[in-house]
C-alpha cells in the first residue's frame, strides 16, 4: 500500500476518532467541551475537524471509485489489512454506534453534544474505504510491489 494511503486513512480516523471521543466526553457530566454553550455552534477546534470531512469524503469516494472493485473484493482486501487496523476501526465503529444508540432511542437532550459522533462515523467509514482501497491497489501491482 502506498504511503499516501496509509496517511488519508490515519488521518480520517484520528480525526474520526476525535470527534468520538469529544462525544464521549459531552456525555460526563460537568466535562468542558470545545462548544459553544450559549449557541452550540462548535469553537474553532470542532469546526476545523468538521471543515475537513467533506474534501477528505470526497477523496476517499474518489479512491474508492476509481479502485475497480465490489464491496465483496473491498471487504476481503479490508481483511488484508493488519488486525491492529481492522480492530482499531472496528472499535471506532462501534463505539459511534454506541454513542448514537441512546439518540435514537430517545429525543436527544440539549446537555449532549451526541451529533458529533456522526461525522465521527463517517471519518471511520472514510478511514475502511480509503485503507481497503490502498490494499487493493497493492494487490493489484503484483508481488514486486508488495
Amino acid at each position: 500500500m502506498g504511503w499516501t494511503f496509509k496517511a488519508h486513512g490515519a488521518f480520517a480516523y484520528a480525526l474520526g476518532a476525535i470527534l468520538l471521543v469529544l462525544t464521549a466526553l459531552g456525555r460526563l457530566p460537568d466535562r468542558a467541551l470545545p462548544v459553544r454553550p450559549a449557541t452550540g455552534f462548535p469553537a474553532w477546534p470542532t469546526t476545523a475537524i468538521l471543515a475537513l470531512l467533506v474534501p477528505t469524503i470526497l477523496s476517499a469516494l474518489i479512491r474508492a471509485y476509481l479502485a475497480p472493485a465490489d464491496h465483496r473484493t473491498t471487504w476481503l482486501a479490508f481483511r488484508c489489512l493488519p488486525v491492529k487496523v481492522q480492530l482499531a476501526l472496528g472499535a471506532a465503529l462501534l463505539a459511534g454506534i454506541a454513542l448514537l444508540a441512546p439518540n435514537l432511542m430517545t429525543s436527544p437532550t440539549n446537555g449532549h453534544h451526541d451529533w458529533l459522533a456522526v461525522p465521527g462515523l463517517l471519518y471511520t467509514g472514510a478511514a475502511y474505504s480509503i485503507l481497503a482501497t490502498g490494499e487493493l491497489r497493492r494487490a493489484d501491482s503484483g508481488p514486486a510491489h508488495a
